[in-house]
């Protein structure tokens, strides 16, 4: 069984990966991939092209405020192997993605759905988020991914 599935989204994430495990068969594998955005910052610090977006860490306050644990992914393979899967493995993957990139096509695409909603909660500004929309569209910038974190296990 290869699931892949967004849980970090539901409230009952915990619940919901518990009863796919409880549907695997005896030998059967689980394969689950789920995101972290715990490198999802960027930072001038590191790289001179890492342009800090303010929109990201206000999508970052309105999902906790949501119920997505953006740890989720990081916490999948302990929580697997809480739930008595054996062989458990753990990997992350991250992009650096650039401006002008599929990468930041759709973080656009996902800061447009939230826009009214991030401003209306004083979590950004139109101004500033206009300005991260455009930042988005500068070739040099480079910023992280969310880390993709892909898991399994074996019962």
């Amino acid at each position: 069984m290869h699931v892949r599935l967004v849980l970090v989204h539901l409230p009952e994430r915990d619940e919901v990966l518990r009863r796919i495990v409880s549907a695997l068969k005896p030998g059967g594998w689980l394969v689950a991939e789920e995101f972290d955005s715990l490198s999802l910052q960027p930072d001038p610090v590191i790289a001179s092209t890492e342009i800090p977006i303010k929109t990201l860490s206000a999508m970052e306050q309105l999902m906790a405020l949501r119920g997505v644990d953006s740890l989720y992914g990081r916490r999948l393979a302990a929580r697997v192997r809480s739930l008595g899967l054996a062989s458990v493995t753990a990997e992350g993957r991250l992009f650096m993605w650039e401006g002008q990139s599929t990468g930041a096509d759709l973080t656009r695409a996902n800061f447009k759905q939230i826009r009214n909603e991030l401003i209306e909660l004083g979590l950004i500004t139109g101004f500033e988020f206009d300005r991260d929309v455009d930042l988005l569209a500068q070739y040099e910038l480079l910023f992280p991914s969310p880390i993709m974190w892909a898991v399994r296990g074996r019962r």
